[in-house]
């Protein structure tokens, strides 16, 4: 029976090998599908069936290390990397892929060499910079940083950078910088597993960071709170509206959090309000209800001076004097 599977499976791909056109364009195509399905063996196939056609191209030669690479096939891949790593047109994704398979014969030597002279080909590719601080840090060198934060120099709308010296800063004592490139991480990346994640670090980090130990009232050899620090030196603090670090609509906890470090509730509404428009150069026309000032208003169900959890209870919205939402009215 097991024969039969056997010849039934070799004759089937014998068809289809013969069936295909040979058009390279077409058969990559076809390839490509069946690598969306990871079907290895048949793209693998077909691959080489462009290849006879089309020996030099080099998109058809990345496939084919992928399949090898994704089939575990380390040594076939090798031999493809080889193929192509000192070719005039090699791109970043050959050193991506080159640096993958190293990694999977758990070559770090060789890994680091395709690494640097990617990153000597292309100075200003922020993939080779975060896979090689990756690739540091898997080796405990703490030298990763700074390829993260050369990536991010040369290379700021990357996003992975961020993401790896957020982590690494995360593990140090420097978190403010943690936060600050997790911060950006997320705005550039939300709705992705990465980060969903960092916004629950992020969370975590404000609240070990910024409002650990958190009465100014304390001597400033004890407090160690960089919020209460801040506020305590005269900093003016602005409140923000980006909600990276929980859902949109839960932004008012922040003036739980100010609060609970020691800052008075009406220096938190200012902070929310005038403090803020003065921060975007925009203190005539918002912040502080007067006349000639755009009407944006916002009314709680409660007293916030006497108790910040009322800022959640938001009953009435009116922007730029257009009314949104009105509990009383019914909407």
């Amino acid at each position: 029976m097991k024969k039969l599977i056997i010849l039934f499976s070799f004759l089937s791909l014998a068809w289809f090998a013969s069936a295909q056109p040979d058009d390279p364009k077409t058969l990559y195509q076809t390839a490509r599908s069946f690598m969306m399905q990871a079907d290895w063996d048949n793209a693998i196939l077909v691959l080489n069936r462009a290849l006879q056609l089309d020996k030099n191209n080099l998109e058809f030669q990345k496939d084919m290390i992928q399949c090898f690479y994704y089939k575990r096939d380390f040594e076939k891949a090798i031999d493809g990397i080889k193929n192509i790593i000192n070719r005039d047109d090699a791109d970043v994704m050959t050193f991506q892929l080159a640096g993958n398979v190293y990694k999977a014969l758990e070559d770090p030597k060789e890994c680091e060499k395709v690494y640097k002279q990617g990153i000597r080909k292309f100075p200003k590719s922020g993939p080779l910079y975060s896979e090689y601080g990756e690739l540091l840090w898997s080796k405990k060198d703490f030298s990763a940083i700074d390829q993260w934060e050369k990536g991010i120099e040369i290379d700021p709308a990357f996003g992975g950078n961020y993401y790896n010296a957020s982590l690494f800063y995360f593990y140090t004592k420097e978190k403010i910088w943690g936060l600050i490139y997790g911060e950006i991480f997320v705005n550039m990346e939300s709705l992705s597993q990465r980060g969903a994640a960092m916004k629950e670090l992020l969370l975590k980090g404000y609240k070990e960071k910024l409002f650990a130990e958190a009465d100014i009232l304390k001597g400033e050899e004890n407090n160690k709170s960089t919020f209460a620090k801040a506020y305590k030196a005269g900093v003016k603090i602005a409140f923000g509206t980006d909600a990276a670090v929980f859902k949109h609509g839960l932004n008012w906890k922040e003036f739980t959090y100010m609060v609970d470090a020691g800052m008075p509730a009406m220096e938190a509404i200012k902070a929310a309000t005038i403090n803020a428009a003065d921060l975007l150069g925009m203190k005539n026309q918002l912040g502080s209800i007067e006349v000639g000032k755009i009407a944006d208003v916002v009314a709680v169900d409660g007293n916030p001076l006497k108790d910040p959890q009322v800022f959640g209870k938001v009953i009435f919205v009116m922007k730029d004097g257009v009314v949104y939402k009105n509990q009383a009215m019914g909407f």
